[in-house]
């Protein structure tokens, strides 16, 4: 579409011509129309225009003079108050810009992950898995120094301006060469009473070293018993890592375009067999196009063996004039000799009889399933079980190398 970066000003252009007559119209004439991308919300809930392409929107109802300004999302409930859109590489809790689109600094921390499975010589043998911390860490049920660690996680939330908050995002945990590790973005500064290295045991100023301009993960100049704590500035993220060597930024955008747009891909093309924009979204998986976030994630490689899958959730999809919230995942296993020689009705109409998964002759070779959650069950069909609740089921509790 279109616009004219001169905004706001349709009324007092009006005026001009009025005065001025051919005078006003030969100015119009010279007016500098660009071509600007509809953007969307974070949650795809809302949509409008910002003043450049790299920018995504916050809010179309923010206002244009407090464009890069993410912090005044925490300092008032008033749109109006709002920046409509932020920077590339400016974020808001876990939604990050990224060129004009939205993703998570959760993906962007895990394809930091997937770059340390490299430097540890695992890139064809890790697992990688991103998800809330119920699912991604096995123990959380324990106290530092007297203080329950939930606290520095979720409960109580973390109070940024005038707002709850979750202290930490999503955690990703990877499994590389007999190695663990795991990491996650922080909402509240290092020196918080919430700070997060309070979990691990950590002083506030553990990681006060590292180079702030420096856009990877740093080791800090404290550790805990076990691994190396790692600080991101940019991300403000903390991991835990084995001794690895971080030479140099990792490439996010061409790792996740080795690694996970392939795989994403296959997913979509098989989901686009079922995409008719005239049906409900029941019926219909064009949202299966504008897959985003990525903070939950799970891919499994062994050797040619692979299993990947992703979860998307507080996103809304169109119809009509109607917003509807939604969930949505997909997998998609490789060379995965399943016990059952008909995966889809067993393992996956089984537990979700509106799932897809059918028209697929080669299982072994390539298996795919998509499914999907609305909140309104008059767009959909009565299921009393949903795929979506089975992810960490499909996906971390799998084991590759040998039957499913």
């Amino acid at each position: 579409m279109k616009v004219c970066r001169i905004y706001r000003i349709a009324t007092l252009l009006s005026l001009l011509l009025i005065l001025v007559g051919s005078a006003g119209l030969a100015a119009a004439q010279v007016a500098d129309w660009v071509e600007i991308p509809l953007q969307f919300s974070p949650d795809r809930r809302f949509q409008g225009f910002c003043d450049q392409p790299s920018q995504c929107l916050v809010h179309p109802d923010g206002g244009a003079a407090f464009a890069g300004q993410p912090d005044l999302f925490f300092e008032t409930d008033d749109p109006t108050e709002l920046p409509r859109c932020i920077n590339n590489r400016q974020f808001i809790l876990d939604n990050f810009c990224e060129n004009g689109k939205w993703t998570t600094r959760t993906k962007l921390v895990a394809m930091n992950l997937v770059d340390v499975a490299r430097i540890l010589g695992s890139q064809t043998d890790f697992t990688l898995f991103c998800g809330p911390y119920t699912a991604a860490l096995n123990n959380f049920n324990y106290a530092v120094q007297g203080v329950d660690v939930l606290g520095f996680i979720i409960a109580p939330p973390c109070i940024k301006g005038i707002k709850s908050i979750p202290c930490v995002n999503n955690f990703c945990t990877l499994r590389a060469k007999d190695k663990t590790a795991f990491a996650t973005t922080v909402n509240v500064d290092l020196d918080d009473e919430q700070s997060f290295l309070k979990a691990l045991g950590m002083p506030t100023n553990a990681c006060n070293n590292v180079n702030q301009n420096l856009a990877q993960f740093q080791p800090c100049s404290q550790n805990p018993s076990q691994g190396i704590l790692h600080y991101h500035p940019v991300l403000e993220a903390i991991a835990v890592l084995p001794p690895v060597v971080i030479a140099s930024p990792p490439n996010t955008g061409q790792l996740f375009n080795s690694v996970i747009r392939p795989r994403l891909s296959a997913i979509q093309n098989y989901a686009a067999q079922f995409n008719d924009p005239t049906q409900p979204p029941a019926f219909n998986l064009s949202f299966f196009n504008t897959v985003e976030k990525f903070n939950n994630l799970y891919l499994a490689v062994r050797d040619t063996d692979t299993a990947f899958g992703f979860l998307e959730t507080e996103k809304f999809t169109k119809f009509g004039s109607i917003q509807i919230p939604i969930e949505y995942l997909g997998v998609r296993y490789t060379n995965i000799a399943f016990k059952d020689p008909n995966p889809c009705t067993t393992y996956i109409k089984a537990r979700d009889a509106q799932a897809f998964c059918e028209n697929q002759t080669t299982p072994g070779a390539s298996f795919i399933a998509a499914a999907r959650r609305l909140s309104q069950p008059i767009y959909f069909p009565y299921n009393d079980s949903f795929l979506v609740d089975s992810f960490s089921d499909l996906t971390a509790k799998l084991r590759l190398g040998g039957k499913e």
